[in-house]
């Protein structure tokens, strides 16, 4: 192979390995939030499932490397050699971005960038020093300790697709992991009192729902004392939850909004003031 070909397929792998570090960064943002929100799949499923599918992660991070270093070592010898790089490919992708963002978290207002350029001037320096350590430690055979260089430089270069995308992509993570249409149950009750007529439309299930993803629209409305809600708008009753990934307030089970109400009313419970997906409908004739 030519100096030139193998260049160009050094280039791809590199390629090839950012964007797997960016999608899993990427897929990491869509399902464990960095600023510690509540995940969609944890809203959807519960956080038993979250912390589950999360200990399966971290025993394939773990074992991984554990395994390739036993193998190497049982077929080579220098199993402190090995193990050394196990525990190198474990711990740097961790500590340095979590040395670097505790060392920025410090300075005020620090923009993106230098967190970003900071986290890979870390990573460079960590690189550097795993690839002399290998270099100095590393059985005798030069290709054997060749091994160990590149699979830190491909843990590397996977370390800074994974850092960038965390960084980078939290907006296109929210954007795309967030409902348009909650799943949501709703019960509704009238009661009459001295004033008027109240429905009362309480949250009994699903998942949790921003407030301005159940606008209250129709006809019938009626200026009730002791009404939430006296005219067509977002939920304007309880909402003691919070959305999935840092939303905002959200409406949860329990919660409850009263709307004053004409003898006559019809109304439509759905998706922003465009209401482009009903979420229930209610009829006053039918009650």
């Amino acid at each position: 192979m030519t100096w030139s070909a193998r260049r160009r397929l050094v280039a791809f792998a590199a390629s090839l390995t950012l964007a797997m570090g960016l999608l899993a960064g990427l897929l990491l943002q869509m399902v464990f939030p960095i600023d510690y929100s509540q995940s969609l799949l944890e809203a959807r499923f519960g956080w038993t499932v979250a912390l589950a599918l999360l200990a399966v992660l971290l025993c394939l991070y773990v074992a991984l490397p554990v395994a390739a270093a036993a193998v190497f070592a049982r077929e080579n010898g220098h199993p402190l050699a090995y193990g050394g790089v196990a525990v190198a490919a474990i711990l740097m992708p961790v500590l340095t971005p979590l040395a670097v963002a505790w060392g920025l978290e410090r300075t005020s207002g620090a923009p993106i960038l230098p967190r970003l350029v900071g986290a890979a001037a870390a990573l460079v320096a960590a690189l550097g020093g795993g690839a002399l350590a290998a270099e100095r430690v590393g059985p005798p055979n030069r290709k054997t300790r060749w091994v160990f260089v590149l699979n830190i430089a491909v843990l590397g270069v996977f370390s800074a697709g994974f850092l960038g995308a965390q960084v980078a992509v939290p907006g296109f993570a929210d954007r795309h992991t967030t409902d348009t249409q909650p799943d949501v149950d709703l019960e509704f009750e009238e009661q009459t009192t001295d004033d008027g007529r109240l429905l009362v439309v309480e949250h009994a299930g699903g998942e949790p729902a921003p407030v301005d993803r159940l606008d209250i629209r129709g006809e019938g409305f009626a200026d009730v004392e002791a009404a939430d809600q006296t005219e067509p708008g977002p939920w304007a009753g309880e909402a003691t939850g919070r959305a999935p990934r840092g939303g905002g307030p959200a409406v949860v089970e329990g919660d409850t909004v009263t709307v004053g109400v004409a003898d006559d009313c019809g109304f439509i419970i759905g998706t922003g003031p465009e209401l482009r997906g009903a979420v229930e409908y209610y009829d006053c004739s039918e009650s």
